[in-house]
């Protein structure tokens, strides 16, 4: 598959910078003084992983081979031991199965909170994003067309982000979407995987 040497270099680009950022001093954050204590901007990779409760005739590798681009922009400020944010993400997404192959753009504002179990060095993160979803497909099946299961153009979609980041640089994290629109709705029901790989920088904000 064409994507399968981007999707190997960018996990290489993004192992090594791990290397480096865990190697690297983290200063120490001065008490809060402002409304906002932090800005985050990041860029990643983007990958489908087919459906959380069921996959029919697909293997992982070959959703992990069709990543797309992923940008990230967010806020946050310190609270109650922890980190609250509020983040603007965008996935493209890319999703074939034996019903449905098309794109997916997904822009989702995330409220989430973390807290270092690391300290400073790792910090996991959990919350909630509503999320913006524009569908379009190349090819349905038969069966898809007569359910009427792919629909597209634009809807909306409730999804759980849950994440690690490290050194406040490198970012793991996998996205649940409560309603199935990414490989079609399935009559069945079934909520969506996608993960995500990405190298975001946080800054401290103005004092």
């Amino acid at each position: 598959m064409c994507c399968r040497p981007l999707f190997v270099a960018v996990c290489l680009v993004a192992a090594g910078t791990l290397l480096n950022v865990l190697a690297l001093p983290v200063q120490a954050q001065p008490a809060s003084q402002g409304l906002i204590d932090g800005y985050t901007v990041g860029i990643g990779l983007a990958m489908y992983q087919g459906d959380l409760d069921r996959n029919p005739g697909n293997k992982p590798t070959q959703f992990l081979a069709s990543g797309n681009i992923q940008l990230m922009a967010g806020v946050d400020r310190q609270l109650a031991g922890g980190r609250f944010g509020v983040e603007l993400h965008y996935n493209r997404l890319t999703a074939q199965n034996n019903l449905v192959a098309g794109d997916h753009n997904v822009v989702s504002l995330d409220l989430t909170y973390g807290r270092e179990i690391v300290s400073p060095a790792v910090m996991i993160y959990a919350g909630v994003g509503p999320a913006l979803v524009l569908s379009s497909y190349e090819s349905q099946s038969v069966s898809a067309d007569v359910l009427g299961i792919a629909n597209e153009g634009a809807g909306f979609d409730l999804t759980i982000p849950l994440g690690v980041i490290l050194q406040d640089r490198v970012r793991l994290s996998t996205r649940v979407a409560l309603l199935d629109r990414v490989d079609g709705t399935d009559p069945l029901g079934g909520r969506d995987l996608v993960s995500n790989i990405s190298i975001a920088y946080r800054f401290a904000g103005g004092r």
